[in-house]
């Protein structure tokens, strides 16, 4: 080769090198696209099957652990036993952990009598917490093996209603069911209280220190405004602080039932705050507030539906939403607690400022897509997504801050299958679980 001839190849080489980068770099820049898509929000990563085929079979709990790589499922089935010439209907309880990486199922665990209530992470993300009558279940999650069992009565022993810690040797003394309902961690991971009901009209929330795992405090949960009424709540939550317990529920009374709102210090047991609605205020669904500051209550008056936000220090009403809606089937409160969610009767949801200072956005789905009225909405721990479902059973999903519609996802069977409106998203924000009535978890990536 002539010396003359060697710039002239290396110019060559140096451009065709050029070439091939830039062909490399629009492969890559393609082949992200290509793994956008499949990861958008209307693709199914995973779908975890329990191994119930009865079409009886429901998932009761689904939650995912802290890190996110595990889910817990609480599946409820009822099967016919012999009794007599006629099966009888039982319930049985089987908890199942899945893994969300490899969608394997790692783990069950069998209740034939259908005892446990509900099923929840600790918030070490290692100890599984389970309900069962009156105790608590603490299981390793790494293991699959038992911890311990907090139980106020020790050797045995059994608790009554009305007699909540008068411990008994024989069952039978016992005239009612009792059973823990209702669970929260303190936000420091110290303490936890949960919720019972004995008997008919008796019900109280006993706080555990999850450190020495001794029970420290007990009290009943009647509200001293002259109803003479005990709460039976439906949501149990602690303060920021750790230092006061919030519950929301039913009062039984002498008026009949009413929605009460109501906070207690954690360490004596004493009520600091009550709000009993009027027979005019029947919440029909309700949430509470990231920061724990505000609750979010939802009824009907004159065939309107009012959104209503109250202060749960003080017990008095903040700011009143006027969504237009004849119906309200469910509010959800943001990340950051100034926006709320709010599924109407006009197959939309509604983006509302909490403070009830701009009218709310509307969010639809597109015009040639059919579906009943949303019937729940849930909002991603950073905002970005908002999910409903419909009663009929399809499940639209949002991007909150450009308020454009993503994608509708039906299970794409009959409408045993249908999505059921319990969904949960992992704390990094990248998955969505989706239960389904045939009992199967869609796992949607969002990110």
């Amino acid at each position: 080769m002539a010396p003359a001839d060697l710039p002239r190849r290396a110019a060559t080489m140096i451009r065709a090198v050029r070439a091939a980068v830039s062909i490399a770099a629009i492969a890559a820049v393609l082949l992200g696209l290509v793994a956008d898509a499949l990861a958008a929000p209307n693709h199914i990563a995973l779908q975890l099957r329990s191994k119930f085929n009865d079409p009886n079979a429901g998932v009761a709990d689904a939650a995912f652990s802290p890190d996110g790589r595990s889910l817990i499922t609480l599946v409820t089935d009822s099967i016919q036993v012999p009794d007599g010439p006629t099966p009888a209907p039982v319930t049985t309880k089987t908890v199942e952990l899945w893994n969300v990486r490899t969608g394997h199922l790692d783990w069950t665990l069998q209740d034939a009598d259908g005892r446990i209530s509900r099923a929840l992470f600790g918030p070490d993300g290692h100890t599984l917490v389970l309900l069962v009558d009156d105790t608590v279940e603490l299981w390793d999650v790494r293991t699959h093996q038992p911890i311990t069992t907090l139980d106020a009565c020790s050797d045995g022993d059994v608790s009554c209603p009305d007699q909540r810690h008068d411990c008994l040797q024989d069952q039978d003394d016992c005239m009612d069911d009792h059973s823990y309902r209702q669970a929260a961690f303190s936000p420091d991971g110290r303490t936890l209280a949960v919720s019972g009901r004995w008997g008919n009209s008796y019900s109280a929330v006993d706080i555990w220190d999850l450190r020495t795992r001794k029970l420290v405090d007990t009290f009943p949960t009647g509200l001293p405004d002259g109803l003479e009424a005990t709460m039976d709540p439906d949501g149990l939550y602690f303060s920021a602080d750790s230092r006061r317990l919030i519950g929301f529920g039913v009062v039984f009374g002498q008026y009949g039932l009413q929605s009460a709102l109501a906070t207690w210090d954690v360490s004596t047991g004493q009520v600091l705050a009550q709000t009993t609605f009027g027979l005019d205020r029947a919440v029909n669904t309700f949430d509470l507030s990231h920061d724990r500051r505000h609750l979010a209550i939802v009824y009907n008056a004159d065939r309107q539906a009012v959104v209503e936000i109250w202060e749960v220090a003080s017990g008095k009403m903040d700011s009143t939403i006027d969504t237009g809606a004849g119906d309200v089937n469910a509010v959800a409160f943001g990340p950051e607690d100034r926006t709320l969610a709010v599924a109407v009767d006009d197959n939309s949801i509604l983006l509302a400022d909490a403070a009830g200072n701009r009218p709310p956005t509307k969010l639809t789905g597109p015009a040639t897509l059919r579906f009943a009225a949303v019937s729940t909405a849930a909002m991603s721990p950073d905002g970005r997504t908002v999910t409903g479902v419909t009663y009929d059973g399809i499940a639209l999903l949002w991007e909150s801050r450009s308020q454009q519609f993503i994608a509708a996802k039906t299970p794409g069977c009959a409408k045993k299958c249908a999505y059921t409106g319990d969904v949960a998203y992992t704390s990094d924000n990248r998955l969505l679980a989706m239960v389904r009535q045939d009992g199967v978890i869609d796992i949607i990536r969002l990110r």
